[in-house]
């Protein structure tokens, strides 16, 4: 028995491994994969495993997969795929979604492209006290070009206004800042 006879009689018992294998290769952007997984499957997939599917392969920053799929017609929120990819794949995932909105009318019509609203996602006071790899990262994205340092101050001074003890957190970042702005 061939591997993809294997794989036809596995996901004929289990379907639900096909769609966890799917979703493995759209987040891994594992493109001849996922087009073999694909080709296995009997009937089309509905519109909302498609659009699940693309939704999993941006919030990756699957390039090739996310093509793919939206050359099959799925379709997805591309703002909402920016707030829900994990925060240190926002820059990949903005970038990809910046391209995509170029050649794609829906993902241009939701993607705005703000990144004040990353760094303020970044900067989260609750999410920074429970994973302070967060401000590093901003750091890195701020140091890479990424993000403006105007972005950055005005964004840490509007979460935090009024909140002086939450704030001390981002003096380093303050100081790195003023730093790479003289040129040290």
């Amino acid at each position: 028995m061939t591997s993809r006879e294997k794989k036809i009689q596995k996901w004929s018992k289990f379907p639900d491994r096909l769609v966890d294998a799917l979703e493995s290769n759209a987040y891994n952007n594992q493109i001849d994969e996922l087009k073999e997984n694909l080709s296995i499957v009997r009937v089309p997939l509905s519109s909302s495993v498609k659009s699940s599917l693309l939704f999993i392969a941006l919030r990756s920053g699957s390039k090739e997969c996310s093509e793919f799929l939206i050359e099959k017609e799925a379709t997805v929120n591309a703002q909402h795929v920016l707030y829900k990819c994990d925060f240190n794949k926002i820059d990949k995932v903005y970038e990809l979604l910046s391209e995509l909105s170029v050649k794609y009318d829906f993902i241009r019509d939701s993607f705005h492209g703000d990144k004040k609203s990353l760094i303020t996602r970044l900067i989260d006071p609750h999410k920074v006290q429970a994973n302070d790899k967060r401000i590093i990262f901003l750091l890195k994205l701020l140091s890479d070009g990424f993000f403006d340092v105007n972005e950055v101050k005005s964004c840490i001074d509007y979460e935090y206004e009024g909140k002086p003890e939450k704030k001390a957190i981002f003096r380093s970042i303050y100081r790195e800042i003023t730093l790479n702005e003289l040129g040290i």
